[in-house]
């Protein structure tokens, strides 16, 4: 039997793994106004309307700073900020984490694998591939829940977010940090995720190769260019098996 020429399969989660199914702007209303409804059971009491204002306004402005950076600023540090401009000063983290958590309620129910999802990650599993996951993400127990709501967990050797890494994707040394972790060599590792700045850039820029998944038909030529293009998610396998 020929030696695999890779043994460590790197994803994204957020469109390469699940799909938002709902409504973003929607889920973040709710998340806010039941956010709200929690910080005031805690006694800090904020006009509904000003939090989801500066809410939305300082979380675009933390994204907007974090992309330029590749240092990722989360959600509970934003929530901090925006609570001290509302004359709320040094919360309990306690109370920031659950806001947090509550915040994403809606986002988390509103997501859905694809249909492949399972199918591709099991297979990979079976054939004894390592699989690491590595999410831009504001929340590291979001990330969490998402992978145990919809049954990702146990597929996983380890998961990495932004916000629990400090760094965002595509900074190689969240790549290589974890290829460290798990024993692994770039060389033969691939990446598979929906973003050429964040999956393939980030990926070649830490000496893996790079899958690109769900890219949009009607979408611009990828600035970086993957080493292989998937319309579905399991047809990456191919990519992975026969390279």
């Amino acid at each position: 039997m020929n030696q695999k020429k890779f043994d460590i399969i790197i994803f994204d989660l957020g469109n390469t793994l699940l799909h938002f199914t709902g409504d973003f702007v929607e889920a973040n209303r709710e998340g806010v106004r039941l956010m709200h409804a929690f910080l005031s059971s805690q006694g800090i009491d904020v006009d509904l309307d000003d939090l989801y204002q500066k809410w939305v306004e300082f979380r675009l402005k933390g994204f907007e700073q974090a992309e330029k950076t590749m240092k990722e600023i989360t959600a509970e540090q934003t929530l901090k900020l925006v609570l001290n401009e509302l004359g709320i000063s040094d919360p309990q983290e306690d109370i920031i984490q659950k806001a947090i958590d509550i915040f994403f309620e809606p986002e988390v129910a509103g997501y859905s694998p694809y249909e492949d999802t399972h199918e591709t990650l099991s297979y990979l599993k079976k054939e004894d591939y390592t699989l690491g996951l590595i999410s831009n993400a504001t929340s590291h127990s979001v990330v969490v829940q998402l992978v145990e709501r919809y049954g990702l967990a146990d597929y996983f050797d380890l998961v990495y977010s932004s916000a629990g890494f400090g760094l965002r994707k595509p900074h190689p040394i969240i790549f290589q940090k974890m290829l460290e972790e798990l024993g692994r060599d770039a060389s033969r590792g691939v990446m598979i995720g929906d973003s050429p700045l964040h999956d393939v850039h980030g990926a070649h820029s830490a000496g893996l190769k790079a899958v690109l998944v769900h890219y949009p038909d009607d979408s611009p030529e990828p600035k970086y260019k993957p080493d292989f293009q998937a319309k579905e998610l399991k047809d990456a396998i191919e990519f992975i098996e026969k390279a």
